[in-house]
């Protein structure tokens, strides 16, 4: 029987569940056209460790040390030369949403 209870509770059911999706890259250009600084980083130093067990994805966070070289603006105070920790969780997800974060490695800029 196709009740309308039961369509509704079919519909609530899938409305529920949880989706993701990509910027697409207008809404990336944009975002960054719009953001408040504007710097490039040197890794100096990375440390990646895994997510609580039991973890069978592969997720795992990652902290990274860099040097900033150069810095075009800055609203919270960055300047050449400065010392910046970045913290991040690097999933490898595989199903539909946005690209995971890749790993960033020492040495790169």
């Amino acid at each position: 029987m196709d009740s309308p209870l039961a369509i509704f509770l079919a519909l609530f059911a899938f409305l529920l569940i949880p989706t993701r999706t990509e910027l697409t890259a207008k809404a990336q250009r944009d975002l960054q056209a719009k953001s408040p600084g504007v710097l490039q980083i040197h890794i100096r130093a990375r440390k990646s460790s895994r997510l609580s067990l039991p973890n069978f994805s592969g997720d795992c966070n990652e902290s990274i040390e860099a040097t900033v070289p150069d810095a075009t603006q800055s609203k919270s105070g960055l300047k050449v030369g400065g010392k910046i920790v970045i913290t991040y969780q690097h999933r490898k997800l595989r199903s539909a949403g946005p690209s995971p974060i890749p790993k960033l490695t020492g040495g790169a800029r």
